[in-house]
């Protein structure tokens, strides 16, 4: 080897670029691999490159599957939540009836009342607000006082504090009907600073 690489040398000076660029050449074709390797290899390498198509379009059509399930679980999803809206909605009409019923309620501690639909629509909170905003001014003062308890309630709610943090509605006596009015400003005001969440 060492005497071929001196004739190299000795060509490159004698005969210049030329002459070694040709024995560069000579090199490449005359490579220490017999054929038969070389297309073993070259086999091998296009039974790597089929297997790659074949993957690749197994990954292509399970991504096209993906994207079709995601997109069936999308609209699946859809429509459950707008029936679970449409079920809400129900409940929160029914105890929005059930307001000025006296007899819709319990007892708890043996000495204290449970106004049944207010805490319900308290727990509710953020989507029960609005038909609590509606009845604000109904004639019923019984119905009025637990409209104002389910507001207070409805504005501690846990999706309503996303939004308004700490700031809920302020009522001290909802079933003293001289302070109603001044509640009445008090829920309006809390409600004109958050209506657009609604």
């Amino acid at each position: 080897m060492k005497r071929y690489i001196i004739i190299a040398l000795i060509i490159i000076g004698a005969l210049g670029i030329e002459a070694y660029e040709w024995y560069a050449i000579s090199q490449i074709n005359t490579p220490d691999v017999s054929y038969k390797e070389l297309q073993t290899d070259i086999d091998l390498l296009t039974e790597k490159n089929a297997s790659l198509i074949s993957e690749n379009k197994k990954l292509k059509t399970m991504s096209e599957e993906n994207t079709k399930l995601i997109k069936e679980l999308q609209e699946q999803s859809a429509i459950v939540s707008a029936k679970l809206n449409v079920i809400e909605q129900g409940e929160i009409e029914l105890l929005i009836d059930k307001l000025k019923d006296r007899d819709y309620t319990g007892t708890y501690n043996e000495e204290y009342t449970w106004y049944t639909a207010a805490e319900a629509l308290g727990t509710i909170g953020k989507p029960a607000i609005p038909y609590l905003i509606k009845k604000i001014d109904t004639e019923d003062e019984y119905e009025r006082s637990l409209v104002f308890y389910a507001l207070l309630l409805a504005s501690q709610a846990d999706n309503v504090k996303e939004f308004a943090g700490d700031d809920y509605i302020k009522i001290t006596d909802s079933f003293n009907p001289e302070a109603q009015e001044e509640m009445k400003q008090e829920v309006l005001k809390w409600w004109e600073k958050y209506k657009d969440k609604f």
